[in-house]
């Protein structure tokens, strides 16, 4: 090979790897929240469904809609119902109607419209991916957001860079002005309004919504953080695996100072993680703060979700994937601080993590409190509690960097009075460390699933589409339209019962060719079965069309209807030893046996209906009277055999 071929090699290969590479960063999901939802279709519907185009893979999920305990009591907060709240499922638009998008497959979970439903945009990279730059997602912002979704097929490449959801997760609580009152009997409310005088320190957002006039102070909201309270108390941190610890609590320095009481950990989700459900970090609860100017003491944002699907993810130990809780880093001058984050979820159906990179889901520390005025000792902000970092696969990967590490509560940055520490927490705690879980199981419901069933039919069976007819055993498949108006494909393995409908005729006496089955003879033009007629062979006493229904195995089938005159009946078989007379008669007759016991006699009408059974004993001949003109079958039975007579009344 010469020196020229073997560069021209190399260069067509290099082209061909860099042309498949897609390079990513920035937004690369789009986000719409779902108004509302239809199980029954299979559909959503949203705001607007410009972004979304057939054959999009998606995530759905439920942000919110726990329920909690709202008594005025340390229970505050306590998550009695989950509902739906943190599950989710990947899906596959199969059509768009407006605003209404529709899936491929039925919805695996029974979504609440209340608890924040949305509909986020999954990318997906056929032939890897890399990073180009920070690679992130839209903050939650009450209805949406909060998610970075995408899908490699091939290798992840974070290089240099980082993929990061650090506060972008459910936020913290807002600043609220609030009145300076001091509570010195009873300062341990456990909620208020937005409106209080005195209390408004707002709680951080968590998997439950707010309550309408229990927004604020600080009991938890679920896994947000409780809000300081009055007066000057520090905020509680969020919560995800790990606990939220609670805020520090402002320091008398005299008997009738205000003071404050220690705020109340928020609620760890550890028990439906485990379970595989999803969230986003408890935001931090804000400090109680009453002073014109200072806006220090605001809750911080917990980490969002991270949502990686991939064959390899690759990088350097200076790129990573970040979830963290957001850290109360500014010092609130004389008030409560902030509570920290959670860190966030980071889910990675990965089959090999092949380098040192790092991953992490630490909980936010609490905000640090400046005390710059004399009687001031307040209270700093509550560590948020550590996230999850979770491996769809049975092992944890050896070669990252992984950490879900505790936040710490804050802590006295400076104080201007004696008895007021500079490290001092106040009675803050820190948060709890989240957790590293394996074999965590992804809802992907994205797949066109191929329904299977086992199916008897008889000769023959008509798919449920009505593009096929199937006459002999074996697999087959068929595509019909699903309750989304979209392509779903059956799956049949098909037993087939045949069955011989075919009679011959021999002089008047008719035959089914079946055999091994079960017969009845029926009159075509009257439509009525002939009672009595249920062997092979049938020997009609009247002129009519006749056809036999043949069963097998759970299948009947009829045959064609074939003429026959009738007329083959005698008033004497010498063979049975049963005599009629006279026939023709006016109504009285006679039946003799010559050795034969005579054990029932019946006449029916031609069309098989019986009228009229006769008694009889153990006498040679015996007379009945039938006073109706018309042909019609007398049924004789001995104890040998049985007869079918043609009787003539007139």
């Amino acid at each position: 090979m010469t020196k020229q071929l073997f560069s021209l090699i190399l260069l067509c290969s290099f082209l061909s790897f860099t042309k498949a590479q897609t390079s990513i960063s920035g937004t690369v999901n789009d986000y719409q929240a779902v108004s509302t939802f239809r199980p029954a279709t299979q559909s959503v519907s949203v705001a607007s469904s410009a972004d979304f185009n057939l054959g999009d893979l998606v995530l759905i999920i439920q942000i919110q809609g726990a329920e909690i305990d709202e008594t005025l009591t340390n229970n505050f907060g306590t998550i009695n119902n989950y509902n739906e709240a943190g599950k989710y499922e990947l899906q596959r638009i199969c059509r768009i109607s407006g605003n209404d998008i529709f899936f491929q497959n039925q919805f695996q979970n029974n979504y609440q419209a209340s608890g924040k439903i949305q509909v986020v945009r999954v990318p997906e990279y056929p032939n890897g991916a890399t990073l180009s730059g920070i690679l992130t997602g839209s903050a939650w912002d009450g209805e949406k957001g909060g998610v970075l979704a995408l899908k490699c097929t091939g290798t992840l490449n974070l290089g240099s860079m980082f993929i990061e959801m650090s506060g972008k997760g459910f936020r913290g609580g807002e600043t609220l002005a609030s009145g300076g009152g001091c509570i010195f009997l009873s300062p341990t409310t456990q909620f208020t309004d937005r409106t209080s005088t005195n209390d408004r320190a707002l709680k951080g957002e968590g998997i439950a919504n707010y309550i309408a006039g229990k927004e604020c102070s600080r009991g938890p909201q679920a896994n947000g953080g409780g809000g300081g309270n009055n007066h000057n108390g520090g905020g509680s941190g969020g919560s995800n695996y790990g606990i939220g610890g609670a805020g520090g609590q402002r320091v008398k320095s005299t008997t009738f100072t205000c003071g404050s009481v220690i705020g109340l950990n928020s609620k760890s989700l550890s028990t439906e993680i485990n379970a595989s459900r999803v969230f986003m970090g408890g935001g931090g609860g804000a400090g109680h703060g009453n002073n014109p100017g200072f806006n220090g003491e605001k809750g911080e944002n917990g980490g969002g979700i991270i949502f990686i699907i991939a064959d390899e993810i690759t990088g350097s130990n200076r790129s990573g994937i970040y979830s963290n809780g957001a850290t109360g880093k500014a010092k609130t001058e004389n008030e409560g601080g902030g509570g920290g984050g959670a860190g966030g979820t980071i889910i990675l159906d990965v089959t090999t993590i092949s380098s040192g990179i790092n991953i992490a889901a630490n909980g936010g520390t609490g905000a640090f409190v400046d005390n710059i005025g004399s009687g001031n000792c307040s209270g700093p902000g509550g560590g948020g509690g550590g996230g999850v970092v979770a491996f769809s696969g049975s092992n944890i990967p050896t070669a990252p960097n992984i950490n879900t590490e505790k936040g710490l509560a804050g802590e006295i940055a400076s104080s201007a009075q004696p008895g007021c520490n500079i490290g001092d927490k106040n009675g803050g705690s820190d948060g709890t460390d989240g957790t590293t879980l394996v074999n965590f199981k992804v809802e992907d419901n994205a797949a066109l699933k191929t329904f299977s069933s086992s199916i008897t039919s008889c000769n023959e069976y008509r798919s449920p589409s009505g593009k096929y007819t199937w006459t002999t055993p074996g697999n087959y498949s068929d595509t019909l339209l699903n309750a989304a108006g979209c392509d779903s494909v059956i799956d049949f393995s098909l037993t087939v019962v045949s069955i011989d409908t075919s009679i011959q005729k021999e002089g008047d006496v008719l035959r089914s060719n079946a055999s091994g089955v079960t017969y009845q003879w029926l009159d075509c033009n009257s439509n009525k079965l002939i009672i009595g007629a249920n062997n092979q062979e049938y020997s009609p006493t009247y002129t009519s069309n006749f056809a036999v229904i043949v069963s097998k195995n759970g299948c009947e089938d009829t045959s064609k209807c074939i003429e026959a005159l009738g007329v083959g009946i005698a008033n004497f078989n010498t063979n049975t030893g049963v005599v009629l007379s006279p026939n023709p008669s006016n109504g009285i007759f006679s039946l003799s046996t010559n050795t034969n016991k005579l054990i029932t006699a019946s006449i029916y009408s031609l069309e098989g209906k019986l009228l009229k059974t006769f008694d009889v004993s153990n006498r040679p001949i015996h007379q009945f009277e039938f006073h109706k003109k018309g042909v019609f079958i007398l049924k004789v039975e001995t104890d040998k055999n049985e007869h079918n007579l043609r009787l003539v009344i007139q």
